[in-house]
């Protein structure tokens, strides 16, 4: 009896013993585990902010000679680093290996182009670094474009790795950028824009002048414009609709029409209308043949398709829209003439940060345009170089 009593005591004792060692040690954990926490959650790692494949898109507009977009840093931690924290890149061909392989799909590839660097297309306006300042947690390394002359069918890039830094810790998985450089003008964007289109084609088969053979066949279309100019714009003619990626160059440079559109601004009666419009100027892209507009003398004229957009045209419900009205004609590569009678258009929100016509230079200050490094540097100018006393050469 007495013997199990005291094996009782025993084990009773060993199931205490356990039991404090087990919160001992839980304690020391937890006392440890919290000490981790607090020191990662004050612990100030910076990042450079990029999306997958350490791509960045920076859009760039046609309107200006010069225009910018960032590079951007995000600093973490609870309490801001006490100082500031200093960071610099460098360009690293290198880091396209993979992009090149892994970002783009094969037809996009062949399209990747250098023109970037070889004209001096590009520009640090503060050099190659930024600073977050102390207090902050983000800050931006503006980059200057000059757009003029880029096609819209390659992709431009600019590769950036943080190569020094002078505080905190960097993020070694976010240290790289790939800036994509695209741009857009007032009328379409960099991917190309989507206007509804709806007219008529009329094709005349003029290769036998005994037996002419007219044929009418009405048009339903997504046009896709995109920006090639600072007033320019270009699409399929007739009722083409848009090719495949791997077949879209070589549709728009056999088939491609060019808009440009004229800066003045007239009063034009259309279908008993007052409208306010700008003349489009209309010829081909690449190829095509025989292309021209036809005129108010042309005895094919149609005066609902008079060659004009209207910039801001209102519904009567709140809607506003940008319309094209055109009327030309082509040869086709059958020998066939064709003549089109066309209206694009595209509802859009206007926007008072984004008007047709934007003040060169842009306002100080401006949230979207600001004049940063554009007024001391040429577009042929060194696109690394931060020696203001270079900027000109």
């Amino acid at each position: 009896m007495n013997k199990n009593i005291k094996n009782i005591h025993n084990k009773t004792a060993r199931v205490i013993t356990l039991v404090l060692l087990s919160v001992v040690v839980f304690s020391n954990y937890s006392c440890n585990n919290d000490e981790v926490f607090t020191r990662e959650q004050y612990k100030n790692v910076f990042s450079i902010v990029s999306g997958s494949n350490f791509e960045s898109r920076l859009t760039y507009d046609l309107r200006f000679d010069k225009s910018y977009g960032y590079v951007s840093a995000s600093l973490g931690g609870t309490h801001p680093a006490g100082k500031d924290v200093n960071v610099k890149f460098e360009l690293t061909p290198s880091l396209l290996e993979d992009y090149l392989s892994t970002g783009l799909n094969t037809n996009q590839r062949t399209r990747v182009s250098s023109a970037l660097d070889k004209f001096g297309k590009y520009r640090f306006c503060d050099g190659l670094q930024l600073s977050i300042p102390n207090g902050e947690f983000k800050a931006f390394m503006p980059v200057s474009v000059c757009p003029a002359d880029l096609s819209v069918d390659s992709i431009y890039l600019i590769p950036l790795t943080v190569s020094d830094y002078d505080w905190g810790e960097l993020n070694v998985e976010k240290r790289s950028v790939i800036i994509r450089v695209e741009f857009r003008n007032w009328w379409a964007e960099f991917g190309g824009t989507t206007y509804p289109s709806r007219g008529r084609v009329i094709t005349t088969n003029a290769t036998d002048p005994e037996n002419l053979q007219v044929d009418t066949v009405t048009l339903y279309a997504n046009k896709v414009l995109w920006p090639t100019g600072v007033d320019k714009v270009r699409m399929l003619s007739s009722n083409l609709g848009e090719p495949n990626e791997a077949d879209r160059i070589d549709q728009y440079r056999i088939n491609a029409i060019n808009l440009t559109i004229d800066d003045a601004v007239e009063v034009l009666e259309i279908d008993f209308v007052q409208r306010v419009v700008s003349r489009v100027n209309i010829e081909a892209f690449g190829l095509l043949a025989g292309v021209e507009m036809v005129a108010e003398d042309d005895p094919e004229y149609n005066p609902e398709y008079p060659n004009v957009v209207i910039p801001a045209e209102d519904d009567g419900f709140n809607n506003t829209y940008k319309t094209f009205l055109l009327n030309y004609r082509f040869t086709d590569r059958s020998g066939h003439t064709v003549r089109v009678e066309e209206e694009l258009r595209l509802m859009y929100l206007e926007d008072v940060r984004n008007p047709r016509f934007l003040p060169i230079p842009p306002p100080q200050g401006h949230n979207l345009y600001d004049w940063f490094c554009f007024h001391d540097w040429k577009c042929d100018g060194d696109h690394y170089d931060d020696d203001d006393d270079d900027d000109d050469n």
